[in-house]
């Protein structure tokens, strides 16, 4: 496969906020004061944001697999905490783990739904799953809680270049692109994914020019088959190289996005 078409697409990943989630307990008597629940709850609370730190860090170091193992274990502790639950969801799709990504994403959907990385995540699995409508909405959804991200533009750009629109997908690409907070690393691979757009209308000019390198003359009016096998929507492999790897465009090793 040529070179660039390896490292196209953003994938998954950004750890989100903690959400505290505590258990009461009781004291001998049966009854337990506020200040000892509320000692309980930031105890327990602490200990599961301190897992979840260690699971960042291996996998900003990239360590997938070890951070995922990390999460199954924070899991594992603090089953009702949303923030571990959905970290845990979209680190799995990320590798290629789809049944096991899918309840936990459903899980934290439904814990919070306001929780756009695991919305995006699920119109990732949606749409690798080849339910490309009902992964639009979910994005739709996403794009919409999160106030237009980058990496939610990005699948959603994905989505409609899947479904044969290129030129939605473009004009997503360039507003993920003009956003005012991008980081680099986002930048340029909403810059690949654009080239790889501009490619299969055939505006190799521009595409070259834009990610300074020659795109592959074959890319010209590709169709959803090829584009699938070249994003990897059509059978999640997992995922190398700190979770930079083509699949389903998604979001990013740090963010989220179609994947």
């Amino acid at each position: 496969m040529h070179a660039f078409a390896r490292r196209l697409i953003l994938l998954l990943g950004a750890v989100l906020a903690l959400a505290a989630c505590g258990h009461e307990g009781e004291s001998s008597g049966g009854l337990v004061s506020s200040e000892v629940k509320s000692t309980e709850r930031a105890e327990r609370t602490e200990n599961a944001a301190v897992m979840m730190a260690r699971a960042e860090e291996l996998r900003v170091a990239g360590k997938l697999v070890q951070a995922l193992a990390r999460l199954a274990e924070a899991h594992q502790r603090f089953p009702e905490n949303a923030a571990i639950t959905s970290s845990y969801g979209r680190l799995a799709l990320l590798l290629g783990h789809d049944e096991l990504a899918a309840p936990l994403l459903a899980e934290a959907v439904a814990a919070d739904p306001k929780d756009w990385r695991a919305l995006s995540a699920e119109g990732v699995l949606q749409s690798r799953r080849g339910r490309l409508p009902d992964g639009r909405r979910a994005l739709v959804n996403a794009n919409a809680i999160s106030a237009s991200e980058a990496v939610i533009l990005n699948n959603l750009a994905v989505s409609h270049l899947l479904e044969g629109n290129p030129a939605v997908a473009a004009s997503l690409l360039r507003q993920g692109l003009a956003s005012p907070d991008l980081r680099p690393d986002y930048q340029r691979r909403l810059t690949r994914n654009l080239a790889l757009v501009l490619a299969v209308e055939g505006q190799f000019a521009e595409a070259d020019r834009i990610v300074g390198e020659t795109m592959p003359r074959d890319l010209a009016g590709a169709d959803a088959p090829r584009l699938q096998r070249l994003l990897g929507v059509s059978g999640p492999q997992l995922a190398a190289d700190a979770g930079w790897k083509a699949q389903l465009a998604t979001s990013g090793p740090q963010e989220a996005a179609l994947q």
